[in-house]
């Protein structure tokens, strides 16, 4: 159970990280 939360929590960063990152290739290519 603690592994499962860990794992979902693992993967919340990950994906925020991805939309941070492609937010910050948008608006380089757009400057």
């Amino acid at each position: 159970m603690e592994l499962k939360t860990l794992l979902q929590k693992m993967r919340l960063c990950l994906f925020t990280a991805c939309q941070a990152r492609s937010g910050q290739l948008k608006a380089a290519s757009l400057s």
